[in-house]
């Protein structure tokens, strides 16, 4: 049977397709709405089961996917595939890369130190012992490792990342362009993790991708509220 799922031509089979087939790109989608309910720590563990179809049992459904666009994000499906395979590298040390993603934002943006409860500390020595700034790396982090994790499913990241968006209209003086500032330190420190894994292949996919979470959170950020009523 061919189905259209968003933008991904797929065609369901009881049959584990060749992993050598360079069409094949197996992606999970959270594709229930009460699996998207499901905790954080919960839905990694049910991603973490998209392994290649060469160690996968043979009695699951199977998704083979014909790589094509999706104009929402600008990444084809072994776009997305290649990045979420890429991620597992830096989902293992996102603490290290969020901290070097922050130390090189706020050495090219330091008029942003405002915005933060840890602003006051100037020396990275000082912000490395900060148990504020610690925890606020790791909040941002978790929210990227969610979102690039997800891309298999773009309707649930942009909604995720809307709402992250909106939540900054809390902040004083607080504007969109502000989040378009992460883009170069966040490739950097993804860039210092990955080494010799990050190919001039990877870093194009990469921008894509930060460009669509940034444009995301800014459609979250400038989105008119609802009128209640």
């Amino acid at each position: 049977m061919v189905a259209e799922m968003g933008c991904t031509l797929s065609i369901k089979t009881d049959k584990c397709p060749s992993p050598f087939d360079p069409d094949v790109y197996l992606i999970r989608l959270p594709s229930s709405p009460v699996e998207k309910k499901l905790p954080l720590e919960i839905r990694k563990k049910i991603s973490s089961t998209a392994k290649p179809c060469l160690n996968r049992s043979p009695q699951r459904k199977w998704i083979r996917s014909v790589s094509v666009m999706d104009t929402r994000c600008s990444l084809t499906t072994r776009d997305k595939y290649q990045i979420i395979k890429s991620w597992k590298g830096i989902a293992r040390d996102l603490h290290t890369t969020g901290v070097t993603m922050f130390l090189r934002m706020f050495q090219e943006h330091d008029d942003l130190r405002k915005f933060f409860k840890f602003g006051d500390y100037k020396e990275s020595s000082d912000l490395l012992q900060n148990k504020i700034f610690q925890n606020h790396v790791m909040l941002v982090m978790h929210t990227l490792d969610e979102a690039i994790c997800s891309m298999g499913d773009t309707d649930y990241v942009m909604e995720m990342l809307r709402g992250v968006g909106k939540s900054h209209r809390r902040l004083p003086e607080f504007n969109f362009m502000i989040f378009s500032r992460i883009e170069e330190p966040f490739l950097i420190a993804v860039k210092e993790t990955l080494g010799d894994r990050y190919s001039a292949n990877m870093d194009n996919i990469y921008r894509k991708t930060v460009k669509f979470i940034i444009r995301e959170l800014s459609q979250g950020f400038n989105d008119t509220p609802k009128a209640i009523d």
